[in-house]
């Protein structure tokens, strides 16, 4: 399984925006159907520019029953909003199909979810239970193995460097930092100052970042935040913020800068990562 910053799914939405990603899950659903059901169903995709009534994909049996797919595109946790917008889809497409032959209702949403959701969902397939549907959801593990069954992943996940630009300028950037770090230093100059600020604030915002889960930038202002300015001569401040910054160094920051570097991520790079993030360099505090 590929690690969560490079799931493919993710890959997508981010590479595709917002709207593009929305039509190609549609797509993605109404193929895997075409394959599965070949001539035995009727499989319709709907084009919800002019309201869907809570269905993406219809499905009508050679019984004359009705399966409505209904496609949510997110690929981070749920929020409160986007459950209420998953019940109102279903809601509409029940209400305007249950007198139509409607047994079945899938939810398609490109992601694992959590504990938290799992239960949300049960309740929600618990709740209506007595609407005589079936309840299917068709998750990230699901889609891919179906994509992957049907011959269809390759269509939609090309195996490439899709960021090796933006990596390799990334590399270039961060690289005069990242040595300074790794010589030992412990004073910079003000012209050290600016070039951290300059790159900081060129990358805070960056897609490849947010891709990535990454919070490096931010902890470059971090970093900054926390240091001196002397007779023009930047120091690390008092002791116990330099051992802090030694530790934020060497198990987030240089493993960080390293893991980045890379299409995939480094196993060894990752766990100091990990171990930053866990640890929350409180054990350096007491």
């Amino acid at each position: 399984m590929l690690k969560k910053a490079e799931e493919p799914f993710k890959l997508l939405k981010y590479l595709e925006g917002s709207d593009k990603w929305r039509k190609s899950l549609e797509k993605m659903c109404s193929a895997i159907l075409h394959c599965k059901y070949k001539e035995k169903h009727t499989v319709i995709r709907i084009d919800g520019s002019g309201g869907d009534d809570g269905i993406d994909v219809w499905v009508e049996t050679s019984k004359a029953k009705v399966h409505i797919y209904q496609c949510k595109f997110h690929v981070d946790n749920l929020n409160l909003p986007q459950k209420n917008k998953i019940l109102e889809s279903f809601l509409t497409a029940y209400e305007k199909n249950k007198d139509n032959g409607l047994t079945r209702w899938v939810l398609v949403i490109p992601k694992t979810l959590i504990k938290s959701e799992l239960r949300w969902w049960n309740e929600f397939c618990e709740k209506h239970n007595d609407k005589g549907i079936q309840f299917k959801i068709w998750d990230e593990d699901k889609l891919l193995n179906l994509l992957k069954k049907y011959e269809l992943h390759d269509e939609y996940f090309q195996v490439e460097d899709r960021f090796k630009d933006v990596r390799e300028q990334f590399e270039k950037d961060f690289r005069d930092i990242i040595s300074k770090f790794t010589d030992g230093r412990d004073r910079y100059t003000l012209d050290d100052i600016e070039n951290m600020n300059d790159v900081s604030e060129r990358w805070k915002a960056s897609p490849y970042l947010d891709f990535r889960n990454s919070a490096i930038a931010s902890m470059l202002n971090n970093f900054l935040m926390n240091i001196s300015v002397v007779d023009g001569i930047i120091n690390r401040a008092e002791l116990p913020v330099q051992k802090e910054f030694r530790f934020l160094m060497r198990y987030y920051f240089i493993p960080e800068y390293y893991r980045l570097c890379r299409e995939r991520d480094n196993d060894q790079d990752q766990k100091a990562v990990d171990f930053y993030r866990n640890n929350n360099a409180e054990d350096i505090k007491s």
